[in-house]
């Protein structure tokens, strides 16, 4: 009997494992009660029974128990590796490094370190347009994928944004993954953003910049840092047009109540763990995430901006539905979800972006002097521009944003989708890709792709937004050689009816801004600014290193610039 024990243990016990393993398979179990029972509970039980556990009578008890803990746990990795790598895998015939095609635990450790964006671009320059990035995940370079994913037949949200609400609250409009359910989130998003309210925002924009430019004004001939200010900016602004609650940030010269901080601990927090969210509740259970500090600031703000009733028509006041437009109230915790998403959107982006343009300004000074020429001729008065109508129709200010936004685009990765069970797969340009699948178009590899842009598909040239005639070419490039430029690959804001809706009131900050401080001050680079781009890291949106700059009043200046 003990010979028979002793050779069907191992066998049963790999039986064993193995069902336990469809059932992650099968369900994709997280709480923490269910791991207990599936990676403990289940191989505890077995080294209780004598059939399983041969040296269940020689007093070795605790032993047994604890290989039979160990193998079991081995085999379940054992089992999901050999299956992933597996010519069975669903996803077998697209290539991509083995550590990727293993565990989302690879993207996650790279978004960690901050440098996604290159680790996904570096997998499509190795292995070409469609690459898998996960176990169940494929990464696309190519602009046809852009309708069938993001489009208004495309796919609908990925896991991306899974398991971040408590139980009874809401997700974020951007975590929203029924179509029929986002669309319906988005009506007080659209008219937070119409042309009405776009008017409402007019003055809280002038104002904020009045105030950035009096801050630097205060510290010309001085060196400053340049992605910090902008930060400032972006903060008081947002502040001003979401909550109502203007930070004074730039007055003082210093962040205080750390915002700042609040928001990009948040952020970063969950672009790792939008990696394998399936962890999410399980770090909450052990409180390490960042991302409940984030939403306990959403909602005190939204407190204190329902105690504001005279505020005037604030995003929060569509948000709200302050107006009464729908016969169902809101929830708070709803609204404040949203309000916080608000917040972070404009303020991460606008900031990133500016920086980003300010890198590109101060590494190209025949681009500066080009764009300062336009402004003084669109402004040639003393006074800060405040006609939003002429900057809108200034050429190459347009054409200095759209080719930052092209090279450095806020949101660097892609909107991850899902090709849904069920559904029997779907053909994205060439590839059939089966359900069960995630994907996304990777901005950065797509912006850069010289059968989208060339030439000079990774340098700043403005011009390639010009009408021929109009285009300044670079020395080493001949107007003989093949020009392409395809603005359908330019996705910065995303495409389709999940595309960002404050693009407007984006594109009127930062003409205005760049307008107002290009206009006003003379500004030089400090240094080498060469490395700056060496520092961007990739947490959903970017985050930028400090740029530093000396800015002088151009009447001072006399329109020098070393």
């Amino acid at each position: 009997m003990g010979q028979l024990s002793s050779s069907f243990a191992p066998v049963s016990g790999i039986v064993l494992s193995l069902s336990v393993y469809w059932v992650f398979k099968r369900y994709e179990p997280n709480s923490v009660g269910a791991l207990t029972v599936l990676l403990l509970g289940v191989p505890l039980l077995a080294s209780s029974i004598p059939a399983y556990n041969p040296v269940f009578s020689t007093g070795s008890y605790v032993q047994s128990m604890i290989a039979h803990i160990v193998a079991h746990n081995a085999l379940l990795v054992f089992f999901t590796a050999a299956y992933r790598l597996s010519p069975l895998h669903p996803l077998a015939a697209f290539p991509g490094p083995v550590c990727a095609k293993l565990t989302k635990f690879t993207a996650a450790w790279v978004t960690f370190k901050g440098k996604q964006y290159q680790f996904y671009r570096a997998l499509h320059d190795k292995y070409g347009d469609i690459v898998r990035i996960g176990p169940n995940e494929l990464s696309i370079r190519h602009v046809d994928a852009i309708a069938a994913i993001l489009g208004h037949d495309g796919l609908p949200k990925g896991p991306f944004w899974d398991y971040r609400a408590d139980a009874g609250s809401h997700p974020p409009l951007v975590g929203v993954r029924e179509p029929r359910e986002h669309s319906k989130r988005r009506k007080p998003w659209n008219r937070a953003f119409s042309r009405t309210a776009l008017r409402e925002y007019e003055r809280p924009l002038l104002g904020n910049i009045e105030r950035l430019t009096e801050a630097l004004d205060a510290r010309t001939n001085q060196v400053v840092d340049m992605t910090m200010w902008m930060g400032y900016f972006a903060l008081d602004f947002m502040g001003d047009i979401v909550f109502g609650q203007p930070y004074r940030i730039l007055e003082s010269g210093t962040d205080a109540q750390g915002i700042h901080g609040i928001l990009e601990d948040g952020v970063r927090s969950s672009a790792i763990t939008g990696q394998i969210p399936w962890a999410i509740p399980i770090l909450r259970w052990l409180r390490i995430t960042a991302y409940d500090r984030m939403k306990k600031y959403a909602r005190s703000s939204a407190l204190r901006r329902l105690e504001d009733t005279g505020r005037a028509k604030d995003i929060f006041h569509y948000l709200n539905d302050e107006q009464g437009v729908q016969s169902v109230r809101r929830p708070l915790a709803l609204v404040a979800s949203d309000a916080g998403l608000a917040m972070i959107a404009g303020s991460d982006t606008t900031t990133a972006t500016l920086s980003a343009m300010w890198y590109c300004l101060l590494s190209n000074d025949v681009a500066y002097k080009r764009l300062q020429q336009e402004i003084d001729s669109a402004f040639p008065t003393d006074e800060l521009p405040t006609h939003f109508g002429t900057m809108a129709s200034m050429q190459y200010l347009n054409a200095c944003i759209n080719e930052t936004l092209r090279l450095f685009p806020a949101l660097l990765g892609g909107a991850q989708r899902s090709v849904l069970p069920g559904t029997g797969g779907k053909m994205i340009h060439s590839f059939f890709v089966p359900e069960g699948t995630q994907v996304s178009v990777h901005a950065y590899s797509l912006h850069r792709d010289p059968r989208c842009f060339s030439p000079l598909p990774d340098i700043f040239w403005p011009d390639r937004w010009l009408p021929e005639g109009d285009r300044t070419y670079p020395p080493n490039i001949s107007k003989k050689d093949p020009f392409i430029l395809n603005p359908t690959a330019l996705i910065t804001f995303s495409h389709g009816p999940a595309s960002c809706v404050g693009k407007s009131l984006a594109l009127v900050v930062l003409r205005a801004v760049v307008c107002s401080l290009v206009h006003t001050f003379d500004v030089m680079p400090s240094g080498d600014v060469g490395h700056w781009e060496e520092h961007i890291e990739d947490y959903f949106t970017a985050k930028c290193g400090p740029l530093m700059a000396v800015l002088r009043r151009r009447r001072e200046a006399q329109g020098t610039r070393n």
